[in-house]
């Protein structure tokens, strides 16, 4: 019996211990206040000097600016005058017909005579297929596009290329007229 009870007795007078010394450990203890006749210490330093700040003058110089003669085509005009066509493509196919590549050459010409103006070439699919592998088809398209365009002398830092896959079709249906009108690869011009 006094085995059962030494055994809940010690945990307990153990945990009262460790309760005390860490109450102990943690009280506040009074702060130290210098002995009698001990001196004081303290610390000067010595200036800084600030240097002088001049305030501001504005320049004393006056610039004449010339009147401009020739009227400026502002980017936005240009934009509206360029148009360029879409081309489209056979089913399951990225590869440039005889045809697209007449319609990118006539939008490499209009490309050429608008320097300032970039493109957004649209890579698009109609609804066959899943929709992972009409996104990289119409990137595909787009891509070919952009080449084709790069070998006729447009730069490739005016050409971007997105692929929307079957996400934004041209014309609603599911039959071969609305599937050929949305297998396209269509531009925006900015």
């Amino acid at each position: 019996m006094i085995l059962k009870k030494s055994r809940f007795l010690i945990p307990v007078i153990f945990v009262s211990i460790l309760t005390l010394f860490v109450v102990g450990a943690c009280s506040k203890k009074a702060p130290m206040e210098p002995e009698a006749g001990a001196e004081s210490m303290t610390i000067t330093t010595p200036p800084v000097e600030q240097p002088a700040v001049k305030p501001y003058e504005p320049p004393q110089e006056v610039v004449v600016v010339e009147e401009v003669k020739e009227p400026v085509v502002m980017a936005e005009e240009v934009v509206e005058e360029v148009e360029v066509g879409d081309i489209f493509f056979a089913f399951d196919v990225y590869a440039l017909s005889p045809e697209a590549r007449k319609i990118l050459a006539n939008n490499a010409k209009i490309l050429r005579e608008a320097s300032g103006v970039k493109i957004l070439v649209e890579g698009h699919c109609d609804e066959r297929g899943t929709r992972e592998y009409n996104l990289a088809l119409g990137e595909r398209r787009a891509n070919s596009v952009k080449k084709y365009l790069v070998s006729l002398g447009i730069s490739g830092s005016r050409i971007q290329t997105v692929s929307y896959g079957e996400d934004r079709p041209f014309k609603m249906g599911s039959n071969e007229s609305a599937w050929k009108q949305n297998r396209r690869a269509h531009f925006v011009v900015r």
